[in-house]
């Protein structure tokens, strides 16, 4: 069939408003075959597929436009023989699994520039069992001391002589590093799995939401969680602060549920909470966390 002709054709398809942008916007690649078999497992002796019926969709109030505009670009391009595939940063694509989507941050994760910033700053509101919500900030410098800010501005800054002991450490696996022992982990996420063992769907996102890892070692602790068993994708959802983000699950031990909700655009750990069938055991949203030039 001639170009012109296949345009003549669609010509109703495409009769919608935005149409021409979605036309501009040009074809996408096709997924990898690993969503496309999570999206249709294979079927022995499937007969053939009937004709589309056409399907009423109803979505929430909440980015109605970008989804109709999604849905209809998918229309145009399954009539052009093409296949919309969300790039990274995107909601996932409808039938990938958590695997794809942890993959595609990951990817995200790398790009980040590193920091050589003094000081790593975390700002956050957590709940712990039987304890309302309370707001922490604080800042780390790169020896370990620990500056803490309370609600009215008000900076505690370490002991002037402060033993190793006390000094700030983060888990991996049996071990507590220090920012600088942070930096020597390795990005390969199956080393890294093992540094971490049996803890690391606890110590894994702990360290994705307040440590001071470079991107390499965040990219590589989304892929340790990706390729975790019983992690399943919850999809788009809000936080407790309103932020949209996409969570995905997984079992935390003694028949608890962590969820963790990303921002797919940056790779941020927006918020993390984990509960039981009685009550939530701990729940944290994260403000701010990143490098910082003082402390203030």
């Amino acid at each position: 069939m001639h170009e012109n002709t296949r345009s003549e054709d669609l010509s109703g398809l495409l009769d919608f408003p935005g149409a021409d942008d979605l036309v501009a916007a040009g074809r996408v690649a096709p997924p990898s075959a690993a969503v496309l078999a999570a999206a249709r497992p294979p079927v022995p002796s499937a007969p053939p597929a009937p004709a589309p019926t056409p399907v009423a969709v109803v979505f929430g109030p909440k980015r109605r436009s970008r989804r109709l505009l999604v849905a209809a670009a998918a229309v145009a391009a399954m009539a052009c023989g093409a296949v919309v595939y969300p790039v990274a940063g995107d909601d996932p694509p409808a039938g990938a699994g958590a695997a794809e989507f942890l993959m595609d941050v990951a990817q995200v994760a790398s790009r980040a520039p590193a920091s050589k910033a003094p000081y790593w700053k975390v700002r956050y509101e957590t709940k712990e069992l039987n304890a309302p919500f309370a707001l922490y900030t604080g800042y780390t410098d790169r020896q370990g001391h620990v500056w803490s800010v309370d609600a009215d501005g008000t900076v505690t800054g370490p002991p002037k002589s402060l033993p190793k002991s006390k000094l700030k450490r983060w888990e991996v696996g049996n071990q507590r590093l220090t920012w600088h022992e942070l930096g020597a982990l390795p990005a390969d996420p199956d080393a890294l799995a093992r540094r971490l063992g049996t803890a690391k769907l606890e110590q894994a996102p702990v360290l994705l939401a307040e440590a001071p890892v470079g991107p390499r070692i965040r990219a590589a602790l989304f892929q340790v969680i990706a390729h975790s068993e019983g992690v399943e994708l919850v999809g788009e959802v809000e936080d407790r602060k309103g932020r949209e983000g996409t969570a995905v699950e997984f079992p935390a031990g003694r028949g608890a549920t962590t969820r963790l909700v990303i921002d797919p655009a940056t790779s941020r750990l927006l918020d993390s909470k984990t509960w039981s069938k009685r009550q939530v055991e701990d729940h944290s949203t994260y403000l701010e966390v990143g490098p910082a030039y003082k402390v203030r």
